[in-house]
Formats: structure tokens, C-alpha cells, sequence
């Protein structure tokens, strides 16, 4: 199960960009200890460090969507504004909603097909007699790859396929922010009056949570393109 979920404000404020910041952390953090995976997709910073405007995440796992029953709603903070000169205790609201429901992120050994060529050896060497370099290709997307690194077809076979699976997925992400970044979707009103979930703290700069102790795992093929996102900071 893949959910995709929008974290926001509507509220023009300081103090809820850094907040919003706070509840990522403390979302990622509680996804991690429930053997979730949680990767950010894309975020749009405010104008303090460290504070959030935006953030969609893409979430993952078998109890991803009872997961996320537990978080989508409204968000009550409270504590004292470091930015007013009144020393007086608030409560700022900021969201997060479901954007997208069993988000397709695939790749499909059927839907590949494969040739094989001649490939030349090392250091410029006649073309191989034998057909041993494979190409892959992904029918969908028309997206495809290349390996000739081994003697073996069996092997080159093999790293195409693990070559085009990331290419694919990359393309799925980069195709899913675009529609990010361009929707025009309105987030849902904020219901200050029944928060789902209420957090207390005054120095949100400051503010911080305990890492999970990390357990050795096998990675996601999303995983793998994090870096991709990282632009956005």
C-alpha cells in the first residue's frame, strides 16, 4: 500500500511554518518505529530555518493506510511564541490530508521486452561473435537501458533490468512531482475544534525528537532515489 499525504498550513504565520516542520519530523519518526516507509517528495521551505510551507510524502507499507488514519486531520500545537513580546501560552493548527490513495509507483517485469547485440570487448577489441549485451526496454514509457558489462548474457540480463526499474520509478516520481507542483488543489479547512493529535512545545527552532535506532533493512526502490528530492530544501 502507497499513500501520498499533503502536510500544510493555512494559517500565514511564523510560527506554523515552523511547526509544520515539527509535526514532519514527529510523522516520520513515529512511521519509522511502525516499520513504515516515509519518504518526503517534495517540501517548500519558509522563510525562517528549519520552518515548512509545503510537504507531500509518499508513505509505504502493509499498515500504511490505518497508519495514516491516525494523522490525517488537524494538528494542534501549543506553547509560547518566541517572536511575540507577550509571554502567552497559543495554540497554532496546521494539516494533513490523504492527496492520493494507492499511489502507483510499478514496475512490472511483463511489461519489459529484450534484445540482445553484439557488444565489443575491453580496450577496443573486436565485436564479440556471440550476442551477449541485452537491452531492455520498458513498454509503457518507451524508457530503455543497456548492459553489456559482463561476458555472460545472463548477467547483462540482469543489470538491465535492475537499470531500467530505477529509471522507471524515477521517471513515476519526477511525473508525480510535476503534477505536484502544478495542482491548484485547495487543502481542507482546518478544524481547530477537534484536532487529531496535540503536540506541547515553546522553542520550535529547538524542538526536536530522538532518532530510532536504525535496523538493518532492505531498502525500497523509492528509497534509492531520495536524493532526487533533495533540491527542494
Amino acid at each position: 500500500m502507497q499513500l501520498i499525504l499533503h502536510f500544510y498550513s493555512n494559517q500565514n504565520q511564523r510560527e506554523t511554518a515552523l511547526i509544520l516542520a515539527q509535526v514532519l519530523k514527529k510523522f516520520l519518526v513515529a512511521a519509522s518505529n511502525s516499520r513504515l516507509k516515509a519518504l518526503v517528495i517534495y517540501k517548500k521551505m519558509g522563510a525562517e530555518p528549519n520552518s515548512l510551507l509545503d510537504a507531500y510524502v509518499l508513505l509505504e507499507g502493509k499498515n500504511a493506510q490505518q497508519f495514516a488514519r491516525s494523522w490525517i486531520g488537524t494538528i494542534r500545537w501549543i506553547g509560547t511564541s518566541k517572536f511575540s513580546k507577550i509571554e502567552k501560552e497559543s495554540s497554532w493548527f496546521v494539516g494533513i490530508s490523504l492527496w492520493e490513495e494507492d499511489a502507483n509507483f510499478q514496475f512490472n517485469i511483463s511489461d519489459v521486452s529484450f534484445q540482445t547485440m553484439r557488444s565489443g570487448g575491453a580496450g577496443g577489441q573486436h565485436v564479440n561473435k556471440v550476442s551477449t549485451a541485452v537491452r531492455a526496454i520498458h513498454q509503457p514509457t518507451k524508457i530503455q537501458v543497456s548492459a553489456s558489462d559482463s561476458r555472460s548474457q545472463a548477467k547483462n540480463k540482469q543489470l538491465a533490468i535492475e537499470r531500467l526499474e530505477l529509471k522507471v520509478i524515477e521517471y513515476q516520481m519526477n511525473q508525480l512531482l510535476s503534477e505536484i507542483t502544478s495542482s491548484q488543489a485547495t487543502a481542507p479547512p482546518l478544524n481547530e475544534n477537534r484536532p487529531i493529535k496535540t503536540f506541547r512545545g515553546s522553542d520550535f527552532k529547538k524542538e526536536s525528537t530522538k532518532k530510532p535506532i536504525k535496523k538493518e533493512r532492505q531498502r525500497s526502490k523509492i528509497e534509492i532515489k531520495k536524493r532526487i528530492y533533495n533540491d527542494n530544501d
